[in-house]
């Protein structure tokens, strides 16, 4: 036998082992579930929904805001919103804010994380308010905002059914993750 075709052999069988105590079924991240918002769903009735829940938004993304402040005004914005720690990821990426090429306007993309501090809620709500941000439904008619959610461990599925309830849901999961591998004790 070749080398090649020995490699290929050993290939197979070591494709072919399951790893002891890693179940294909436990491929998502324990303790979270993502949910869709329909696209016209405002900001303020998802922080509702987040308060009435009394769970822990990690993060709220893909909503999108449009200023009608002057496009001249694209840095005043972005330093404005730079201040917000709750727009800052943990590695030190802030809000998207960009000039939109066919109309000039300044385009607003947060990801806005610990949303279920009212305080932030609030800074939010008043940030828009001062910056003129207007909120931007995703012409695709996919969803609009996207929640990612902190339950109890074990208890994904049952809020996944409670929520799924909701008219405002478009979709919701468990927060199914490719590159999440579950560590087993030996």
């Amino acid at each position: 036998m070749g080398f090649l075709q020995l490699l290929l052999v050993c290939f197979c069988v070591l494709a072919s082992c399951k790893s002891p105590g890693v179940d294909a079924e436990l491929r998502f991240v324990p303790g979270e579930i993502t949910v869709g918002i329909k696209k016209d769903y405002p900001i303020n009735r998802i922080f509702e929904f987040i308060n009435s829940s009394g769970i822990v938004a990690e993060s709220v993304y893909y909503s999108s805001y449009t200023s009608t402040f002057p496009s001249d005004s694209l840095q005043f914005i972005k330093n404005i919103l730079e201040t917000k720690s709750y727009l800052i990821d943990g590695m030190g990426w802030g809000p998207g804010v960009e000039l939109q090429p066919l109309t000039n306007n300044i385009l607003v993309s947060p990801k806005m994380f610990k949303m279920e501090n009212t305080v932030n809620q609030v800074d939010w709500l008043e940030t828009m308010r001062i910056l003129k941000l207007v909120e931007l439904w995703n012409q695709a008619g996919e969803a609009g905002s996207i929640l990612r959610l902190r339950v109890p461990i074990g208890t994904e599925n049952t809020w996944v059914e409670r929520f799924k309830k909701l008219s405002f849901i478009e979709w919701i999961e468990r927060n199914e993750s490719p590159m999440y591998i579950p560590v087993t004790s030996k």
